[in-house]
């Protein structure tokens, strides 16, 4: 396993504050790319040289917003809906953030009361709490009169919608309509199919083609992750994933999904305050992901820009981070790698285990770098005999220094376990390339039943 690190893009400069305002999204001004960032109430427009220029107008409201651009030829429009005002139209041209032109809704559908928006085959899609979806023009913001459609198979609210390439997913607390585009008139779209399950709150779902190119995954009312498979919702998580869900799910609208990719890796994230679960869509594994001393990750609202992926600090100003797999770090802070092993045991018997060896990549600390942390890198071992409950003191090992492939990484005397087993916990905080392949006690050996340090 492994976890990227994260890099502050410095250049340019962020005239942010405290307040949570949280949002990234990549558009494309006929000049070349920039990137539109939202915190505390300003929308920020990063460009290819990295430069950061603040938009004229305001961002009202702390909770975070969805963005949407279309294809437009001679100047993309860009719309930015929040909960608290509805849609609002970035001119590229001239950086301004703004209402939503009323020509473009003269005879047609107001945006003022729309909760999020999405591209998807030319149009774009707003919706509204109730049920209501409102689609513009063909690669305009234009809305036409009547081109409204109601979401209805269930009698739910509506979340969101995502672009899943052949379909738009519109998700609602309890189910999911699929729509495609038939070219009609007002409306474009038509619903082809349904399935019965919701999204358990408006942000805690990522992916879809506007996104990347590794599908849509979300949380279910259910608490289970589902990644789409056709129009089949594929549950992918494990009981320790769901359980986390349930507990924070009465604050449900704090749970947020992003996606992002280091290393051929692709990475889809889901955090609350109290931690953040990733799921490795290339391995189809689980692990959990937390800054240095926080519970949770501090990267959120992953965007590719560029050739790189990029978050925003979470836990700080608001700042970009790139997202890197050659970076061990996030930022200067301690990165910890952590794993846990299953129980060594044979129930209902205690097993003595004499030694244990690490099967880890060695010899890669690096000469010349601030000693002893990157030269000679050490991983700690700890271990438990009761299941987890208690653990012993750390012991260090060296991972080796530079160039010392034949270094043995091996602990012995672990003692005798309960009837629970022997765990092994291995930590590593260096600022090193870590990856693990296993490890094996060839000399374990099981005893009949007793208590132990009990």
């Amino acid at each position: 396993m492994t976890v990227s690190g994260v890099r502050e893009l410095k250049n340019g400069e962020l005239l942010v504050t405290d307040a949570k305002r949280p949002a990234i999204y990549r558009v494309d001004p006929k000049t070349g790319t920039a990137l539109l960032h939202a915190w505390d109430g300003v929308l920020m427009r990063r460009n290819e040289d990295g430069s950061n220029i603040n938009a004229v107008g305001a961002l009202p409201g702390s909770e975070p917003v969805t963005m949407a651009r279309n294809l437009r030829q001679d100047k993309p429009d860009v719309v930015v809906v929040t909960q608290q005002t509805g849609a609002l139209y970035y001119d590229i041209a001239t950086n301004t953030l703004g209402p939503y032109p009323e020509d473009a809704t003269d005879g047609g559908e107001s945006v003022a009361a729309v909760e999020s928006v999405e591209y998807y085959s030319g149009y774009f899609m707003f919706t509204r709490r109730g049920g209501t979806m409102i689609a513009s023009d063909l690669q305009e913001a234009d809305i036409i009169g009547g081109s409204t459609a109601v979401a209805e198979y269930v009698a739910d609210d509506l979340y969101r919608t995502k672009n899943v390439g052949s379909a738009l997913a519109v998700m609602g607390s309890k189910s999911t309509e699929f729509w495609v585009d038939v070219g009609s008139s007002p409306f474009p779209l038509q619903r082809q199919t349904s399935i019965d399950v919701g999204l358990l709150s408006p942000w805690a779902v990522a992916g879809g083609s506007n996104e990347w190119e590794n599908g849509l995954l979300w949380v279910a009312g259910d608490w289970t992750v589902r990644m789409l498979n056709g129009f089949q919702a594929q549950p992918v998580s494990t009981d320790d994933v769901v359980n986390d869900i349930r507990n924070a799910s009465m604050q449900a609208d704090d749970l947020y999904a992003q996606v992002y990719v280091f290393n051929a890796q692709a990475i889809w994230s889901l955090s609350c305050s109290q931690w953040t679960w990733e799921y490795n869509v290339s391995t189809g594994a689980w692990h959990k992901r937390e800054s240095y001393q926080k519970a949770n990750w501090r990267g959120r609202h992953g965007c590719r820009f560029l050739t790189e992926w990029l978050a925003q600090d979470w836990h700080g100003t608001g700042c970009l981070f790139s997202i890197s797999p050659n970076v061990f770090d996030e930022d200067g802070e301690r990165l910890r790698w952590f794993v846990e092993s299953a129980p060594l045991k044979e129930f209902p018997a205690n097993v003595r285990v004499p030694s244990i060896d690490i099967d880890m990549t060695v010899g890669i600390g690096q000469e010349g770098k601030p000693s002893p942390f990157q030269t000679d890198p050490v991983v700690m071992v700890s271990w438990s005999h009761n299941g987890g409950a208690n653990w012993s003191n750390p012991l260090a090992r060296s991972m080796g220094k530079e160039g010392r492939y034949a270094t043995k990484i091996t602990v012995n005397n672990l003692g005798r376990s309960t009837h629970q087993g022997t765990m092994i916990r291995l930590e590593v905080v260096d600022p090193v390339w870590v990856q693990l392949t296993g490890a094996i006690s060839t000399r374990t050996k099981p005893s009949r039943a007793r208590g132990v340090n009990q």
